[in-house]
């Protein structure tokens, strides 16, 4: 420390950075005349104290905080006053609730309090004015001794001490006055009860009770009100010698504008709340709150906001309260909900922003928000008031929202908060019936949503999952559309959209950035799950009079959407043609309900050829279905509806059993044997009780685990890898051959060949078809055997048609082909005579 001044300003606190700023801030304004000191506690505080002193210097303000280490700020105040009454005390504080304040406002040792985090200017004028008090009683205790006054009267002067201080003698000669009294003279001009003396007048004021003071012996004090509405307490206090004569007399001004005000709205708080208690509604309630409390705060804005079950609200009571728009508040409503969570057992919370002084009442869902320009000590007295009618409105607004919850459920869904069934259709109704109406009607159009494989994640991860992953989707859909679009769900996993105002290019791009949005992974706990969408969609639905037919073409355009199996998603808009498609769907949906599998459906098999020996070694079972009813279906017809019920798990059963049965047969009649390759679906994959199923069908028919294989597909999702790869892998364990079928048509075969084990793959007939007249596909087909090879895989080239392809292949190393240019699928008995005869077929290439 360098003693160049006389007196010291200490700051007190915990916070490092928090003394350093007040530091900076204090050397800035006030470095030139005081010494600038810090202490991280109550003992170094004491000890800077004593070091000052020891040097002649004076500490004449001490700014604490309420926490500092060893003992709170009050208990270190009232430490430091029982040796250092002088040193004027202010205490930092950054929550202030009632009983707080109460308890500042009547410690006789506090200068003056401050709240955290500080205004610099607030802050400054603060300490400006303490220290100037502080110089002020050291005058005051000088002119003390000077006129030789008792203790008494010193300890009565002192108490006196307020604003302004003059001292007259008795001919009311100015002695001595402070420099605030210099300030208010005009003031005590205005009061119109001194003496003109003081003025430099020589005639006395009429009625002025100086006279009386002098000759009573006694103070004499009185209130004023002011033109600018401020308060004065006026006082008078007799000064007497030794001998008790009056020697002169103390005049003190103390503004009281602020008690008086405590006063007034105590008076009209209690008021207020006489009138809540009787009002009828909490509308009522709150109306008289707000009038009271705008009358005396410069209230800027009391509402309630908060979340109303699907969205922010704002509701506002009273005029003039709309200069906040609906982002302010959010965007307070946001921080104020952090602050809540972590101070939960508050009744309310206090905070400043640039809005103002914020008072914010916790009501469940929802926040009372009183918002007044600034806060000051006078506001204190009517927080208890305002609490009182929070805790009414409370009451008022539970009652308000069990009503706003019926009618919210009957409208929405209770798992995605979107509109339920009810309400759209009720919305389509009502825009159908309306678009008649208008003569030039806007274009409206319904998508109808679908979510591929979510079937899969109720049955694998169970249904608590699955109702996560429709929260989440049905966010995504209405964070997606535009202010108007109607979302509602419709019930499982179907979702719909009315579109309001769309032409159709703008609902290809919403739809497009719905089915991104939609296929984005999902993350629950620790899974990570992705499903796709199938749309359906009707453009311009202002010529429909029948709503429930505008749904069912959406519904046929949905399912004809829902073919797409490559597992990305795809959306249609309805058009005449889907109808017949549709139903051809609803034929086979309903004869595979009645069907008799085992009479109506049977297996084709197509020879399998060694490209090395150019002989038979196995066969591809191609399952076909001819209909009691006359019709005949091809494998691509019916086996996707099947796929979408648990049909597809019995007809599989069935085909295997077919399939095991032929391989019992041929190496019974040939004395050979050899392998039948059957397709498995992505459902059957997935179903471990299937899995067991077919192991035991195969050990119950007595057959080589090698003389069955498995052909899959890689039109399955990413969340359905794996699962799907530990039931593969259960069957190669087993001793099951496993193919990876129509390689190069689906987008995860690579995928597919890094994460499963697998023996073969079989190269789709459309590349095949290609090989001689597409350089692009001889370099696909080249680069699929390449990759087979490194990869130690086999490779099986389908639907092999013209000796031409053959030779291709073979010069570029296919190790098995199957096609017509061999044989078509044939019956058993034919299959077994093609074994039977052994045949080598080196002289076809020749």
């Amino acid at each position: 420390m360098i003693n160049v001044h006389h007196k010291a300003i200490l700051c007190v606190g915990k916070s490092i950075d928090q003394i350093l700023s007040l530091e900076r801030l204090l050397s800035v304004n006030f470095g030139q005349e005081y010494v600038i000191e810090m202490a991280e506690n109550s003992n170094e505080a004491m000890d800077i104290i004593r070091t000052l002193s020891d040097i002649n210097i004076d500490t004449s303000v001490l700014i604490t905080d309420y926490m500092v280490g060893d003992m709170n700020g009050l208990e270190l105040i009232h430490t430091i006053k029982r040796k250092h009454q002088s040193i004027k005390m202010i205490l930092m504080a950054s929550k202030m609730d009632i009983d707080f304040a109460q308890k500042i406002i009547n410690h006789s040792d506090v200068y003056n309090i401050i709240k955290k985090p500080w205004d610099e200017d607030s802050l400054i004028q603060l300490v400006n004015d303490a220290c100037h008090q502080y110089d002020t009683d050291l005058e005051l205790s000088g002119l003390m001794s000077r006129l030789r006054v008792s203790e008494q009267q010193k300890s009565l002067i002192l108490e006196s001490i307020s604003e302004s201080i003059i001292y007259v003698n008795l001919d009311y000669e100015i002695q001595w006055k402070n420099s605030v009294a210099d300030r208010d003279l005009l003031i005590w001009k205005a009061s119109g009860l001194c003496y003109k003396e003081i003025y430099g007048l020589k005639e006395n004021c009429p009625d002025c009770p100086m006279d009386q003071v002098l000759v009573t012996k006694k103070p004499y004090k009185f209130e004023r009100k002011f033109e600018d509405d401020s308060y004065k307490l006026i006082r008078y206090f007799p000064v007497f010698d030794q001998v008790g004569q009056p020697i002169g007399m103390v005049l003190t001004l103390l503004d009281i504008t602020e008690q008086k005000r405590a006063e007034g709205m105590s008076a009209s708080l209690l008021e207020m709340s006489k009138h809540i208690n009787v009002s009828e509604s909490v509308i009522d309630m709150y109306n008289k709150a707000h009038m009271y409390l705008k009358r005396y705060f410069e209230l800027r804005l009391m509402c309630i906001a908060g979340e109303d079950f699907d969205a922010s609200y704002i509701e506002f009571y009273g005029e003039g309260e709309k200069s906040f728009d609906q982002n302010q508040i959010e965007t307070l409503l946001k921080s104020l909900r952090k602050i809540i969570k972590k101070n939960r057992k508050e009744d309310y919370i206090i905070m400043n922003n640039n809005m103002g002084s914020v008072v914010a009442y916790p009501m469940n869902d929802k926040i009372m928000l009183v918002v007044i320009k600034e806060w000051i000590d006078a506001n204190e007295v009517a927080l208890k008031y305002i609490n009182t009618i929070a805790e009414q409105v409370k009451s008022g607004i539970t009652k308000i929202n069990n009503t706003k919850k019926i009618m919210y459920q009957a409208k929405h869904d209770t798992n995605t908060s979107l509109y339920n069934r009810e309400y759209f259709l009720e919305q389509l109704k009502g825009s159908l019936n309306n678009q008649r109406e208008i003569v030039n009607p806007q274009n409206r159009s319904i998508a109808l949503i679908d979510l591929n494989y979510f079937k899969e994640v109720n049955d694998n991860y169970s249904h608590i999952v699955g109702d996560d992953v429709l929260r989440e989707i049905g966010h995504r859909l209405k964070s997606s559309v535009r202010d108007g679009d109607i979302v509602a769900r419709m019930g499982g996993d179907e979702f719909a959209i009315l579109f309001v105002n769309h032409d159709r290019r703008e609902i290809v791009k919403l739809i497009k950035r719905l089915q991104k949005e939609i296929a984005k992974p999902i993350l629950v706990d620790d899974l990570s799950i992705t499903v796709s969408s199938s749309i359906g969609i009707v453009d311009n639905i202002s010529k429909y009079r029948d709503f429930n037919i505008l749904l069912k073409e959406a519904d046929q355009a949905m399912y004809e959407a829902k073919k797409d199996k490559s597992g990305n998603g795809r959306y249609i808009f309805y058009e005449k043609s889907i109808q017949k498609k549709v139903e051809r769907h609803n034929s086979i949906e309903m004869s595979l309900k009645t069907a008799d599998f085992d009479d109506e459906m049977g297996l084709l098999y197509q020879p399998i050829i060694d490209l090395k020996t150019m002989k038979i070694i196995g066969f591809e079972g191609f399952l076909r279905w001819h209909s009691i009813n006359g019709s005949s279906y091809l494998p691509r017809e019916f086996i996707p509806i099947a796929d979408e019920s648990d049909e597809i798990l019995e007809i599989g059963h069935m085909v295997m059993e077919l399939a095991l049965k032929a391989v019992k047969r041929i190496k019974l009649e040939t004395g050979q044997g050899c392998f039948i390759s059957v397709n498995l679906t992505s459902k059957e994959l997935m179903n471990e009780k299937h899995i067991d199923g077919l192991k035991k069908s195969i050990v119950n028919n007595g057959i080589n685990t090698n003389e069955i294989q498995i052909d899959i597909t890689d039109r399955f999702k990413g969340n359905q890898i794996g699962l799907i790869s530990k039931n593969i892998n259960e069957l190669k364990d087993f001793g099951v051959h496993v193919n990876l079928d129509d390689f190069g048509t689906g987008y995860a075969s690579l995928v597919i060949l890094n994460k499963m084990d697998i023996n073969e793959i079989k190269i789709d007939a459309s590349y095949i078809r290609k090989i001689r007249f597409e350089p692009d596909a001889y370099k696909m087909v080249k680069t699929m055997i390449n990759l087979a090879k490194s990869m130690e895989i086999s490779v099986t080239a389908e639907g092999v048609e013209k000796k031409e392809e053959l030779d291709l292949l073979f010069e570029l190393g296919c190790d098995y082909a199957q096609g017509y240019y061999f044989s078509k699928p044939v019956t058993l008995d034919e299959a077994i005579e093609l074994r039977k005869e052994s045949v080598s077929l080196h002289g076809i290439r020749r």
